[in-house]
């Protein structure tokens, strides 16, 4: 059945206004990404979140803590879901939305993104994952994803992402992936139901899902309280099946995401229970440039924890699995991030776990990790 054409415009059109996205030209890159508080060495990291269909990708320059964003507002919590304007929905549907985009201002946004909502509702299949596309790339600005969350858009998009076609899962997926880079709907879309149905697409959906689903998850996961129930609804078995088998970007949001929940203790243990070490150190030797670099900040987070017996069982776990060969390796040859992820798991498992000091000695790593400390003096002095 040949795809609806009658919202094609709409789309156009928002491709068009998203060059107005400040993030638009944020490119992919290993230094000048917003740092971190130091919290002294080895304390764990967490990549800042990313939106679909843009170059620019979640990162985590150096070991820092996570500290939440101080500029913008409290979380609202669930946003109150509206009634679908119908008579709107039926004349966007008509008319092909040119009515609409004859409005201006506010009055414009909030009308068409009610018709837009309503149309989630009440359209045909095509029409849903029409408009869920062009809410996607609407989301990609802060302002409209605001707009869309005010119109009662969180709640619609998850339960279309949970009951909807294939089409329609994915492009809701991708929509949720947007608008969760905005802090105070990662609350919303936890609270609408959204955690579970994502990780049902992680899991079960096709290729397409499980990119936007992941990319979603390691947007939320950048939430503390989000880190807890990505965990509790079975996220991090998913999640390190995905950095074992799944596809090269699934690899690398799986990793992501893995890094920020290894930022709270407890999950830490369930990664190490799912095997997840063994994946990451493998990920670390065999991945891309970008799968190495999430893989060995993940590590960084479990090769510390509050429990000194915890933190040796790891750094144990770690050096079984190779992974200060491994480490070493890419503190002497990868990327700056790469060199400084590995250089803090090595530096924590040699505090938590002393025995590994030897494992390190013989690898070579204490003239790879002596040098990396004289370039960061060379660098602090100047």
């Amino acid at each position: 059945v040949q795809r609806n054409a009658r919202l094609r415009p709409l789309r156009a059109a928002a491709r068009r206004s998203s060059a107005r996205c400040p993030d638009r030209d944020h490119r992919r890159r290993d230094a000048g990404q917003p740092r971190c508080k130091q919290e002294g060495r080895g304390a764990p990291c967490a990549p800042q979140p990313s939106a679909r269909r843009r170059d620019r990708r979640p990162c985590g320059p150096g070991p820092c803590a996570v500290r939440a964003r101080e500029d913008g507002p409290a979380p609202r919590g669930r946003v109150q879901a509206v009634v679908p304007d119908l008579r709107a929905a039926r004349c966007l549907r008509a008319a092909g939305g040119d009515r609409w985009r004859c409005l201006s201002g506010e009055e414009a946004s909030g009308r068409r993104m009610d018709a837009f909502v309503g149309l989630l509702q009440v359209g045909d299949e095509d029409e849903k994952a029409d408009v869920a596309a062009t809410l996607q790339e609407l989301a990609r600005d802060d302002e409209s994803r605001v707009v869309i969350a005010a119109a009662g858009g969180v709640e619609v998009l998850v339960a279309l992402a949970r009951d909807g076609s294939e089409m329609q899962k994915e492009e809701a997926a991708g929509t949720l992936w947007n608008l969760s880079a905005n802090d105070d709907l990662k609350v919303a879309i936890a609270a609408a139901g959204g955690i579970e149905v994502l990780i049902a697409l992680a899991r079960h959906g096709t290729e397409g899902q499980n990119d936007c689903a992941t990319g979603a998850l390691w947007n939320l996961s950048l939430n503390e309280d989000l880190r807890v129930a990505i965990a509790a609804a079975g996220g991090i078995e998913v999640l390190v099946a995905l950095a074992r088998d799944g596809t090269e970007g699934q690899k690398e949001r799986a990793a992501g995401v893995l890094w920020n929940l290894a930022f709270n203790d407890d999950n830490k243990r369930a990664v190490v229970a799912a095997g997840g070490i063994e994946v990451l150190v493998s990920l670390a030797r065999d991945g891309n440039d970008m799968q190495k670099e999430d893989a060995a900040g993940a590590l960084v987070n479990l090769s510390m924890n509050d429990d000194i017996s915890v933190a040796i069982a790891n750094s144990v776990v770690i050096a079984a699995a190779g992974g200060i060969e491994v480490l070493i390796a890419l503190a002497r040859d990868g990327t700056a991030g790469q060199k400084e992820h590995a250089a803090g798991a090595l530096s924590n498992m040699i505090e938590a776990a002393p025995g590994t000091h030897e494992g390190v000695v013989e690898a070579g790593g204490v003239a790879v990790l002596s040098s990396l400390a004289q370039e960061a003096g060379a660098t602090d002095d100047c």
